[in-house]
């Protein structure tokens, strides 16, 4: 992911997928092969401050740098299907995300297990959260999912 992406201030709605990029709705092919996943969210993504939409679905994330529950402006996060994600240091901070409105963990084999616990941990107003396929029907909208 390369760090220039993170230095235009005004980007509020980022869409990462293998093979392409998505920022403020315009779409750029990556410079890398389409089967190339995202691993590592690099902290230079905190520099966003007016950040509201981030698609990092169908990547091979693991964990999201400290500083990114301090994204203010975050409103909907998706990241289904990153099979390895670190569900337990996610769920440890995701309540400082205040804003948050819509969150998509659907796909994570770790949320699949325990969906009760993963809902009982998410204590945020007015959350629409999706964790199984009968959340992903219910939500079904034409937005940034």
């Amino acid at each position: 992911m390369p760090d220039s992406i993170f230095k235009n201030k005004s980007v509020k709605v980022l869409d990462f997928a293998p093979g392409w990029v998505m920022i403020n709705n315009v779409s750029y092919e990556a410079q890398t092969s389409v089967n190339h996943r995202i691993t590592v969210v690099p902290e230079t993504i905190c520099q966003l401050s007016k950040l509201e939409v981030l698609n990092l679905a169908n990547n091979d994330v693991k964990n999201l740098p400290d500083c990114f529950y301090k994204l203010k402006k975050l409103k909907e996060l998706d990241l289904s299907y990153n099979e390895s994600f670190n569900i337990d240091t996610f769920l440890s901070k995701v309540n400082k995300l205040k804003g948050l409105k819509k969150l998509n963990l659907f796909g994570i084999p770790a949320v699949a297990k325990d969906t009760n616990l993963v809902r009982s941990k998410i204590n945020l107003k007015n959350i629409s959260l999706i964790l199984t396929k009968h959340d992903l029907l219910n939500n079904v909208k034409l937005d940034h999912f």
